[in-house]
């Protein structure tokens, strides 16, 4: 115990700073990339690496995930409305999105609640 005490006295009188990068600028970030900027672009301007970029704003532009969104809802109400079983639909969603029967679960049920 007193050997771990003494340690950080002997630490703290040395009072050493290791910053080990530099403060991201988080909300530029943001504001660029909801204005339309590219993520190389961004990471240009604002002197960060790509994969820091992505990491606060993700890979897609907001506007594009929303449309994607938007094409899924679609999809997934025009073949709820069907008149088949469940399976049916399933097989309908996997040829037309190429995504699982989860996948149309989750937008069906999304879909419901935004409703």
């Amino acid at each position: 115990r007193t050997a771990v005490s003494v340690f950080h006295f002997a630490a703290s009188m040395f009072s050493l700073e290791i910053s080990f990068r530099k403060i991201t600028p988080e909300e530029e970030i943001r504001q660029l990339r909801g204005e339309g900027l590219s993520i190389a672009k961004i990471a240009l301007r604002v002197n960060v690496s790509d994969s820091v970029v992505r990491r606060i704003c993700g890979k897609l532009d907001p506007a594009v995930a929303e449309a994607h969104r938007r094409n899924q809802d679609q999809i997934a109400k025009r073949i709820d409305a069907l008149p088949v079983c469940w399976g049916e639909k399933v097989r309908l969603w996997i040829a037309e999105t190429g995504q699982c029967g989860a996948t149309l679960f989750r937008v069906l049920k999304r879909c419901r609640e935004s409703v």
